[in-house]
């Protein structure tokens, strides 16, 4: 009986043994033999490491024209260079890559990577056949895995790819081709790509998986700096990282990570800044702006932003020829010209209110006085930012502006303007801000200036018919830049205002479009009479009129102007109180 015993517990103990020795042979999730990919189910859950101070998650997507070039395994190569000083310093961040690249044509297996410090491709925990990095719940396995695998106290999300900022046809970003790249993470198997309105709901599943905002969201792409972004981001994450600019491909990408491997206590904004510095270092020859932002201070920039896009409304509303003026205004500002997947409208936000300040032709104190608020909130939500020379009138955020008349009035081959009502469809600061509405009043305001490359081809202003005095048009303030052309030979025009006796009044015409017109402008009171006239500032150099004039007695006066010559032309005429 003992003997059955012993060979029954003997032959049990050869069983397990042969049960562990086998289990053990079972191909883990990092390995594949004779080149299968071994697909995983990225809910089954490996080990948990300890807790790390920080656990900094990549997305490299390169399932496109980025595939094969070898600055993709120059950057593997720098977070492996990351995790080797962090081993020397205690081991405190968890390095995590979700990497997809092209089947074809990739340096690396797709699946999700834990840097060691050593060869990548032996770092592959979970392998993918393929990674749809245009797919949200794609990110959101990649972050659920990383956060049951890899916790830590604080975490930081990148994004490697091409970027294109909010310029997307829908808000899932299809249809979607390697001709009109949109948004960011660019997937050209699944031809998809990562919207704005994906980016906020990628991020608030972040947040709600760690219980706290993300510390800091970098994109390593190329024009995702500006104000639409970080709206969407704001509740989700406490910095934004981001280039308002390109983003050139060179031999450097995220050696700024190895201060924080030295001091995992350093300030996630020390963090940032010190990578602005070091990418306008490495790209001071190239086009470059970097910014810092403070996420939770957006919602203030974005009240400014509301009442100054309000002021501007009703700006267009009271006063003829407004949107011309303004259009004109953003015309000769900065937008981002040399980023190449960008348009002409994205408009760096200062240089855009930097614009209509030194311009001089808006006089309307609603506006004006609401920009030194813009202006503050920004300098506020900007913990830092940078540029080199090549891109010295940027300043870390742009805006939308749409140039609508200027495509068509100066013969530009500029691209078309982004739809209006996309913007105020897919983006969040679209739908709630005041600015998609002025954005809107701008596409939709009435212009028969179509086309002025000669004499023979100006068309009448929007406050024609205007050439007596009875078809004047009231002014409806004194402070005002009004658009006029002379559509005929002998043409003139006249406009109606008051006039408060005791103070004085400057009008002055000025150049607009393309011609230099030789203006004459007379002053006449309610009663027929002359008051004042002007034919040039300054003969022979400056052919544009002037007239400063202090009324004695209060009441509605005539501006006449037309050229002297009898010729048709443009002009902008400022009507201002001294």
């Amino acid at each position: 009986m003992l003997r059955k015993i012993f060979c029954g517990l003997k032959f049990f103990l050869v069983m397990v043994s042969l049960f562990c020795f086998y289990s053990c042979m079972v191909v883990p999730k990092s390995v594949e033999e004779d080149n299968i990919r071994v697909e995983e189910d990225d809910e089954v859950l490996v080990s948990a490491a300890p807790n790390r101070k920080w656990t900094i998650l990549f997305h490299f997507c390169v399932d496109n024209d980025l595939s094969m070039i070898p600055q993709v395994t120059n950057y593997i190569q720098t977070l492996s260079y990351v995790k080797q000083v962090d081993k020397a310093n205690g081991t405190n961040i968890n390095i995590l890559v979700m990497f997809d690249g092209s089947n074809a044509n990739s340096w690396y297996r797709d699946g999700y990577y834990s840097v060691s410090g050593g060869n990548f491709s032996n770092d592959l925990i979970v392998g993918k056949s393929e990674i749809d990095s245009g797919l949200v719940n794609e990110t959101k396995k990649f972050i659920k895995w990383a956060i049951a695998n890899y916790p830590a106290h604080r975490y930081i999300y990148v994004v490697f790819n091409h970027g294109r900022g909010f310029d997307d046809m829908s808000e899932s970003g299809k249809p979607h081709n390697r001709s009109t790249v949109k948004g960011v993470a660019f997937d050209d198997t699944s031809m998809d790509c990562l919207t704005h309105k994906e980016l906020r709901e990628i991020t608030s599943y972040f947040k709600s998986k760690i219980g706290q905002r993300i510390s800091l969201v970098l994109f390593y792409a190329c024009a995702m700096g500006g104000v639409e972004l970080a709206y969407e981001l704001r509740s989700n994450a406490n910095y934004l990282l981001s280039s308002e600019e390109l983003v050139s491909i060179r031999n450097w990408s995220f050696e700024t990570f190895t201060n924080l491997a030295k001091n995992p206590d350093m300030p996630v904004t020390n963090l940032g800044k010190q990578f602005c510095i070091d990418a306008c270092n490495v790209f001071r020859f190239h086009p470059c702006v970097w910014s810092l932002i403070n996420l939770r201070k957006v919602d203030n920039l974005a009240n400014a932003i509301n009442v100054f896009a309000r002021a501007l409304t009703n700006y267009i509303t009271r006063t003829p020829g407004a949107a011309l003026v303004l259009d004109e205004i953003a015309y000769s500002c900065v937008s981002v010209k040399e980023a190449q997947f960008t348009k002409l409208y994205y408009y760096d936000l200062v240089g855009l209110l930097k614009g209509i300040i030194n311009s001089k032709d808006i006089y309307d104190g609603a506006v004006t006085n609401s920009i030194p608020d813009v202006l503050n909130a920004y300098r506020n939500a900007t913990v830092f930012a940078t540029n080199v020379e090549r891109s010295r009138e940027l300043n870390g955020l742009y805006i939308l502006h749409n140039n609508f008349r200027f495509i068509t009035l100066r013969g530009s081959k500029l691209p078309p303007h982004y739809p209006v009502s996309i913007y105020n469809s897919i983006l969040k600061f679209g739908k709630e801000n005041a600015w998609g509405k002025y954005m809107e009043m701008m596409e939709n305001y009435e212009v028969t200036f179509t086309n002025v490359d000669s004499y023979e081809n100006v068309v009448p202003d929007t406050h024609e018919p205007d050439d007596t005095k009875e078809q004047a048009r009231l002014i409806p303030s004194a402070d005002v830049c009004l658009l006029h052309s002379l559509d005929k030979y002998y043409d003139q025009d006249q406009i109606k205002i008051y006039l408060t006796a005791g103070r004085t009044y400057r009008f002055e015409t000025k150049f607009w479009l393309r011609f230099n017109t030789d203006t004459w402008m007379e002053l006449w009171d309610s009663d027929g009479n002359q008051v004042a006239y002007n034919d040039d500032i300054s003969y022979p150099h400056h052919l544009y009129s002037i007239i400063y004039y202090t009324p004695s007695v209060s009441g509605y006066y005539y501006i006449l102007v037309k050229e002297l010559w009898g010729n048709r032309g443009d002009y902008k005429l400022l009507v201002q109180s001294l």
